[in-house]
């Protein structure tokens, strides 16, 4: 930093210049202390430290089939989806704009209704959406199958609950009315 400071002291003009080859030489010295430290050690010990144990592990291995086909035709779909979306959403932007068939001004005032049209729906189902996304991150997993989702849904509902909450309140709750059924004259009241 006070090689940098100096030079950039004396020779203002070439500050940008002197900032880069700072990084620069900082950069390859640390490349080469990392390369010198992976080659100075033995293989073995490489192999333990590391996932990493020689360069032939970084380059790439073709393998067959190089795209996953399922994957493939979803991303597909999911593109195709995409484009479509796209098009039916605003659509009328696109031909407006294309084909000149209307002003800009007059374009303005149709985004701005359009906006404002479509910010109520939005309003109402925010609210709708994010009780709907809380719902399912709780009731669907994304690591268990469906099948196996129902059996837990059915397993919660056969078992009773075993908690220390659930436990004080049948406590209280068979006590109240223990106490309630033995005088008669306070249900009355």
């Amino acid at each position: 930093f006070t090689i940098q400071a100096i030079l950039v002291y004396n020779n203002g003009e070439l500050a940008l210049y002197y900032y880069g080859f700072g990084y620069i030489i900082y950069s390859l010295l640390i490349t080469l202390s990392y390369f010198i430290y992976f080659i100075s050690c033995k293989k073995e010990e490489r192999q333990d430290l590391f996932i990493i144990s020689s360069f032939k592990d970084l380059m790439i291995k073709p393998t067959y089939p190089y795209v996953d086909s399922k994957l493939s035709n979803e991303t597909k779909t999911f593109f195709c989806q995409g484009i479509w979306m796209k098009f039916l959403t605003e659509g009328e932007r696109y031909i407006m704009s294309l084909f000149n068939l209307v002003s800009y001004k007059d374009q303005a005032i149709f985004d701005t209704i359009n906006n404002l049209g479509s910010l109520l729906p939005r309003l109402i189902f925010s609210t709708l959406e994010e009780s709907a996304y809380a719902y399912f991150q709780q009731t669907l997993s994304r690591t268990k199958t469906i099948n196996d989702q129902h059996i837990q849904d059915d397993q919660m509902l056969i078992h009773a609950r075993q908690d220390e909450l659930y436990q004080k309140e049948q406590s209280s709750s068979s006590s109240s009315s223990s106490s309630s059924s033995s005088s008669p004259s306070g249900r009355f009241l």
